[in-house]
C-alpha cells in the first residue's frame, strides 16, 4: 500500500468532531508534546503547524505570542479550527491553509522559525516520509527548532496487547493482530487509510539525513497503556503529567509510548 491523501482526507472529515474532543480533553499523548513546545517556542516565532487539526496547539502557540500557519488536509478539521480560533480571539494570529504535509510547495524555503508536526501526519504519508521530513526541514530557517511526531511501533503493539484495546479490534485475536502489526510496521487507521509505525532509530535517522541535529527524543504515554486519560481524576492529572515528563525521555523507554516525537534543530 502507498500513501493515499484522499483516504486520509475522507477519514479525518468523518472523525473530525471526535478528534476535536480528543484534542481538548486530557491525554498525555497531547499534553507531553505541548510541554516541549512551550519549552522551545519563542514569542517572536513564525510557526508552521503541519497537520494541525482543530487548532488546539496553534491556539496555544498564538497565545504565547507566535504567528502561526495551520496546515491541514481535512476541510472539516479546518472548519472546527476556525470556530476554536474565533472563540479564542486569535484569528489575526493564525492563518488556516488546506494542504498536504507531503506537498509544501506553497511555502518558501526558510519561511518559518519553528515547525511543528504532531499526531499522525508523518505516519500517514508512509513511503513519502523521507521526502515529507525533508520538506518540513526545507521550509524551516537555519537554526530553527522542529518538533515532529509519529506513531510508535513498539508503543502501538503494546497497546494492542493491553486490556484497553479489548472491544476495539472487531473480534480479532489481540495477539495475532499485534504480531501482524509488528511485522508490517503499519496499521489501518480508516478504510483505505494506512499509517506507518516508526522506531526511535528510524525517526532519528530520517531527521539527521534531512540536515538536523536531534536535541531530544521522547515517547508518550510511557507508563500507561491507554490512549486517552480523560477519565483520570482531575485532581491527580498534574502529578501524572509531571511523572510522565520525568520518564518520557529515558533512553531505556524510548519508543514504548504510543506517540514518538523529537525536538530537532536545523543545521
Amino acid at each position: 500500500m502507498v500513501y493515499n491523501p484522499n483516504a486520509i482526507r475522507e477519514t479525518y472529515d468523518e472523525i473530525a468532531e471526535r478528534e476535536d474532543r480528543f484534542e481538548k480533553g486530557f491525554s498525555l499523548r497531547n499534553e507531553i508534546p505541548r510541554e516541549f513546545i512551550k519549552r522551545y517556542l519563542e514569542t517572536s516565532d513564525i510557526v508552521l503547524d503541519a497537520g494541525g487539526g482543530s487548532g488546539i496547539n496553534a491556539i496555544m502557540m498564538a497565545q504565547h505570542g507566535a504567528s502561526v500557519t495551520l496546515l491541514d488536509i481535512s476541510p472539516k478539521m479546518l472548519e472546527l479550527a476556525a470556530v476554536n480560533i474565533k472563540k479564542a480571539g486569535l484569528a489575526e494570529r493564525i492563518e488556516l491553509v488546506q494542504g498536504d504535509v507531503a506537498n509544501l510547495s506553497q511555502f518558501r524555503d526558510a519561511q518559518f522559525s519553528f515547525v511543528v508536526c504532531l499526531g499522525g501526519p508523518l505516519s500517514y504519508v508512509r513511503e513519502q516520509s523521507p521526502w515529507t521530513i525533508r520538506e518540513l526541514v526545507r521550509v524551516a530557517r537555519k537554526g530553527a527548532v522542529l518538533i515532529l511526531g509519529c506513531d510508535s511501533k513498539y508503543g502501538f503493539v503494546r497497546w494492542l496487547l493491553s486490556v484497553h484495546s479489548e472491544g476495539q479490534l472487531r473480534g480479532e485475536d489481540r495477539l495475532d493482530k499485534a504480531i501482524a502489526v509488528y511485522e508490517a510496521c503499519e496499521y489501518e487507521a480508516g478504510e483505505g487509510a494506512y499509517a506507518h509505525l516508526y522506531t526511535a532509530t528510524e525517526l532519528t535517522k530520517l531527521l539527521e539525513e534531512a540536515g538536523c541535529d536531534v536535541l531530544e527524543l521522547a515517547s508518550t504515554p510511557t507508563l500507561m497503556d491507554s490512549w486517552d486519560q480523560s477519565t483520570y481524576p482531575e485532581e491527580k492529572r498534574e502529578k501524572l503529567k509531571a511523572l510522565e515528563l520525568k520518564v518520557c525521555t529515558v533512553p531505556e523507554l524510548l519508543g514504548t509510548g504510543h506517540h514518538l516525537f523529537c525536538v530537532a534543530k536545523k543545521l
